[in-house]
């Protein structure tokens, strides 16, 4: 199945389901409610980047980065900055 192209929702089913979750266990996984997942994966709402957070928080659905929509992929690598600015200055401590 290609699903390049595809929306978040179609992705995120796909994913799930090759990991073998049912979406109540993927809900528990990423601390959100079922019907949440459902509303993704049906399209019938866009997550808000606390949602997408948690969904790429889950390992088992292998999420990349370049998945995940623009301003996500931005979020991360700013907070991945700072934690490594924190880094630097606690090393030096």
């Amino acid at each position: 199945m290609s699903i390049q192209g595809s929306s978040f929702g179609t992705l995120l089913r796909f994913r799930r389901e090759e990991a073998h979750l049912s979406r109540a266990t993927l809900a528990k996984l990423a601390k959100l409610s079922e019907a949440t997942i459902k509303f993704i994966e049906t399209d019938r709402t866009t997550p808000s980047r606390m949602t997408l957070l948690a969904l790429h928080s889950v390992a088992a659905l292998g999420l990349q980065d370049e998945e995940m929509p623009p301003e996500i992929r931005e979020s991360r690598r700013n907070m991945l900055r700072q934690e490594e600015s924190l880094r630097r200055v606690l090393e030096r401590q």
